[in-house]
């Protein structure tokens, strides 16, 4: 979710603590790319219907571009992927 003013992206996981993502140090929305660890890979694959760079989007982030973050969300269908990845576009200042 993003908060009502557009500068945080927040959310929480299963079984998990939530995380905050300020807006204003995200420098890339891409479409698609997977994680790097194998298992968390795996576990994403299993559990969806899709192909997995249809309904995910990275999230770049970072207070310098030296130090990026990637945070991988996943979406339930290609649809909703591409409406988030517009949508967080368009509020991003820095994109």
């Amino acid at each position: 979710r993003v908060d009502e003013y557009g500068f945080f992206i927040y959310w929480n996981s299963e079984g998990r603590d939530g995380q905050v993502l300020e807006l204003s140090q995200v420098n890339d929305i891409r479409a698609g790319g997977i994680p790097k660890d194998v298992r968390l890979l795996a576990e994403l694959s299993s559990k969806n219907r899709y192909g997995l760079d249809e309904v995910s989007l990275t999230i770049c982030s970072g207070t310098d571009m030296v130090n990026i973050n990637y945070t991988h969300v996943v979406c339930p269908d290609p649809d909703t992927a591409k409406v988030w990845q517009a949508g967080l576009r368009s509020i991003t200042n820095n994109i």
